[in-house]
């Protein structure tokens, strides 16, 4: 079968080479190509089956056609959707995504970080796990095209796509505290110089002290990212020893082994401990009982950041300084946290534990 060339496209509909290039390479509004004129170049390509061929369209750009994207964990469904979106929108452009996890380790994160570069990726989308902004820094520096999602590490000059974690966590807690829960514990995982946890439980400290309810110290708890399964078990057995009401998790998948503990122990949500997470899932939803969640809009995030990064990809240059925004979240109210007219039995002293 011939492959089908620009050239065939432009005969076909009696227009330039120049023009069908322009829209297929998206600079159709830049030039001034009518947006009737710009979906029949689309429709007759897709007629063709035409497929680009984005080495030779590399080559003569000075480009990889390639955009890196680092996430702590490409497990969590939260940043496995926003990959699936953020491929979506960079394929269209002609863009292929390279997608790698920091498993939240910083050494990791910059090898991935330096491994990319040293490949000559156009621009980089980055979930990042440092402490540091130095390494960032160095790639704006250098006019490297940087977009920062989900966590941010202070500096302005580097774009910035997240949400008011602080805003959020507020409303979680406060919803605990209105609901009748006094003792409402705190699980976030390490590591803890992430912003947005960081961001977290200052919600969780500013719901309790404006409620004029005592901040505990104790209730409190970092659970390691590498050794999350057992710790977050044993954590939440101490925490019920400590005889909390509530417990609020800053992140989903440690929601799913509270759930999982509880089950495992008999423990009833809400009738003997109530529940509440930052980031929303489908199964939370779906789930007996249903979970409280505060959901992030994931795909207006992803969204954002892939048309960002294509920004400063299509403009080739950077501005001298960053822009953040921060997406509003929703508060969703389930039967995990509604507290019911009379509590059951007291926790078991004993607690399953994995092995």
């Amino acid at each position: 079968m011939k492959k089908v060339i620009l050239n065939d496209i432009a005969a076909s509909l009696g227009v330039s080479k120049a023009l069908v290039s322009m829209v297929l390479n998206n600079q159709g509004d830049k030039n001034g190509i009518s947006k009737l004129t710009q979906e029949k170049v689309w429709q007759k390509a897709k007629e063709l089956n035409y497929v680009p061929n984005h080495i030779a369209r590399g080559l003569r750009l000075g480009k990889s056609m390639t955009i890196g994207l680092i996430v702590p964990d490409i497990a969590n469904i939260f940043f496995s959707r926003m990959a699936r979106i953020i491929e979506d929108m960079t394929n269209k452009s002609g863009y292929n995504l390279i997608i790698s996890s920091s498993d939240e380790n910083i050494e990791r994160e910059l090898h991935l970080i330096r491994k990319f570069t040293e490949r000559q990726v156009d621009g980089l989308i980055l979930a990042t796990t440092l402490s540091d902004k130095n390494e960032i820094q160095q790639l704006r520096d250098e006019g490297f095209p940087l977009v920062l999602i989900d966590r941010n590490l202070s500096t302005g000059d580097v774009d910035y796509i997240g949400v008011d974690n602080v805003e959020g966590s507020f409303k979680a807690v406060r919803h605990l505290i209105d609901q009748g829960y006094r003792k409402i514990a705190l699980l976030k995982p390490g590591p803890s110089h992430l912003n947005n946890l960081r961001d977290r439980e200052a919600g969780y400290r500013k719901a309790l002290k404006k409620s004029g309810v005592k901040i505990i110290e104790n209730l409190i708890r970092e659970i390691p990212f590498n050794n999350l399964d057992q710790e977050c078990d044993n954590q939440i057995a101490d925490l019920l020893d400590e005889g909390i009401d509530a417990i609020f998790t800053t992140n989903n998948r440690l929601a799913i082994k509270t759930l999982q503990f509880a089950r495992k122990n008999n423990i009833v949500i809400p009738d003997q401990l109530a529940l509440v997470t930052f980031d929303d899932l489908d199964l939370f939803e779906m789930g007996h009982p249903s979970v409280t969640a505060v959901a992030q809009p994931v795909e207006q995030m992803a969204e954002l950041a892939a048309q960002r990064l294509l920004d400063k990809l299509l403009r080739s240059r950077n501005e001298k300084r960053g822009e953040s925004l921060l997406l509003s979240t929703l508060f969703i109210p389930r039967d995990s946290s509604i507290k019911p007219l009379c509590a059951e039995s007291e926790y078991p002293k004993k607690y399953v534990l994995p092995n």
